[in-house]
């Protein structure tokens, strides 16, 4: 009973991880599941799809094919697919029931594979995992089958975990490769927005891996595992956001050490919660750039490299409850964690996450890039630095 939600929804499952890491590469994605699952990614989980031509499928699993394992009226509907599509990937992406009945997806796609002789991958994927672990699983598919190594070039980098669920608005991922150019760098890939084989390909060309969020860590670290390519984890968020983004990519191609001078902070404290690596890119403008003592948890998978450099991992409604009711002056989260305060005391600033609330508040996301984070926080954030003083 301890991972029950009674106030919050179901949050991105790593189904639609993979489905949405394949959405710029020309893929056919099936979902196998009854319709449900295909439904929530298309619906909630992808927010892309309305107005795009992405061909994402439901296998229409039936009870009698689930109980008999009938996996060739699968593959049989699949190749019919392919002959009418001529999609350049195809995937199968697993859902509860087939996880329930020991499907193996992989073994599938493999058989599809043979016949139609397009790349085809297997996600064994549950619902019962986030999107990030679910954009992972595609990122290790996709670089054991595509990378190859290739000689480095100076000042190229990849940005990993540019998503379109961390980063619904075009502006954001614009913004982010933007500032990553400013500083001198050369953007050799993106993944997995925006990506192409082509980039999968050339990968091993980059100098430096630049991870924006978490589901860009286990990519990141299994290019560097391969080939030998070092990782920095951030964000350009805030004005001092923005610069020590700027500075830690112009340090590294130009071989110079890193210097992170730590601001004073006061008495106030802010709680950040949401995605870990958007979470801690606000927590560090707080600090550095207001001098508020700040926390960022994340709500989504757990990685070893996040809690080093400081950012909690909450598991369940419960625990995400405890915590907000901490006694902060500042929460900055989805508005869906409102109904989860025992008390108005805290300052709660909006920041809606589209794996959390979905098209619940698009309409009022953010663009964190730069300024844009002072200027859409700074007025009540300096209101309750005014009072406090």
């Amino acid at each position: 009973m301890a991972r029950l939600s009674v106030y919050l929804p179901p949050f991105s499952p790593d189904y639609s991880g993979v489905a949405s890491a394949f959405f710029d590469l020309g893929a056919l994605s099936v979902l196998h599941d009854a319709s449900g699952c295909t439904g929530t990614y298309t619906g909630y989980d992808e927010p892309r799809w309305y107005g795009s031509h992405y061909p994402a499928y439901c296998s229409g699993l039936r009870e009698i094919d689930a109980i008999m394992g009938n996996d060739q009226k699968l593959i049989d509907r699949v190749v019919a697919a392919e002959n009418d599509i001529k999609a350049d990937i195809i995937t199968i992406i697993g859902s509860p029931v087939p996880m329930v009945v020991g499907c193996d997806a992989k073994g599938i796609a493999s058989e599809i594979e043979a016949i139609t002789g397009v790349p085809s991958f297997g996600f064994d994927t549950t619902g019962t995992a986030y999107y990030d672990k679910g954009i992972a699983m595609a990122a290790r598919a996709l670089l054991e089958r595509f990378s190859a190594p290739c000689q480095n070039e100076k000042g190229s980098v990849n940005i990993l975990g540019l998503d379109a669920i961390d980063f619904p608005l075009q502006e954001t991922r614009d913004g982010i490769i933007k500032a990553a150019e400013t500083a001198g760098a050369k953007v050799n890939a993106t993944f997995p927005a925006s990506t192409s084989v082509e980039q999968l390909r050339m990968m091993a060309r980059a100098e430096l891996d630049i991870v924006v969020s978490a589901s860009g860590i286990e990519m990141a670290e299994a290019l560097k595992r391969k080939y030998g390519i070092p990782y920095i984890i951030c964000l350009p968020y805030g004005n001092t956001g923005e610069k020590r983004f700027r500075t830690k990519i112009y340090n590294f191609i130009s071989d110079i050490k890193d210097d992170d001078n730590q601001a004073e902070q006061g008495s106030i404290r802010a709680l950040v919660l949401g995605e870990a690596v958007s979470s801690m890119a606000i927590r560090d403008e707080l600090q550095q750039g207001y001098g508020i003592k700040s926390t960022a948890v994340s709500v989504f998978t757990q990685y070893k490299a996040l809690e080093k450099m400081g950012c909690m991992t909450l598991p369940d409604e419960m625990t995400i409850r405890d915590v907000l009711n901490g006694g902060w002056d500042i929460i900055i989260a989805d508005p869906l964690f409102r109904k989860l305060l025992d008390s108005s005391d805290s300052c709660f600033i909006d920041n809606p996450t589209y794996s959390i609330s979905s098209k619940l508040y698009l309409d009022k996301s953010i663009d964190l890039t730069g300024k844009r984070l002072n200027e859409a926080f700074g007025k009540e954030i300096n209101s309750i630095m005014n009072r406090r003083s």
